[in-house]
C-alpha cells in the first residue's frame, strides 16, 4: 500500500513537471512561503519533502521524470526493484524481531 502511494505521488509530480510554468499548481508546488509561524515540535513533512524522499527510495531523478510524460518501462523497473528491496528489508526486520523474542524468552 505504501509503495502504491509513493508511486502515485511520483506520477502526480511528473504531471506537474510537464505543466506550463504559468499553471497555478506548478507555481504553488515550486514556490516558497516566506511568512507565518509554525507550532512547536517537529514540523509536518511537506508534500515536496515526501516527493523528494520517494524519488530517493525509487532511485529516480527529476530529469528522468522530465524526459517523457509517459510512464516508461525503465521507471517501472526501478519501482519493481525498490519494491523488492523494501519487502526484503521488512522480512529481515521481522526475522530479527522474532529471533530477539525467542532468545529473550
Amino acid at each position: 500500500v505504501e509503495s502504491q502511494i509513493r508511486k502515485s505521488r511520483i506520477r502526480k509530480f511528473q504531471n506537474i513537471l510537464h505543466m506550463k510554468d504559468e499553471r497555478i499548481l506548478k507555481k504553488v508546488t515550486f514556490g516558497e512561503c516566506c511568512s507565518g509561524s509554525r507550532k512547536t515540535g517537529r514540523p509536518k513533512k511537506s508534500w515536496r519533502e515526501a516527493v523528494k524522499e520517494d524519488l530517493k527510495i525509487f532511485k529516480v531523478t527529476t530529469e528522468e521524470l522530465k524526459k517523457s510524460p509517459d510512464w516508461t518501462e525503465e521507471l517501472e523497473k526501478k519501482f519493481q526493484e525498490a519494491d523488492m528491496t523494501i519487502k526484503t528489508h521488512i522480512t529481515e526486520m521481522r526475522r530479527k524481531k522474532h529471533q530477539n523474542q525467542t532468545t529473550s524468552s
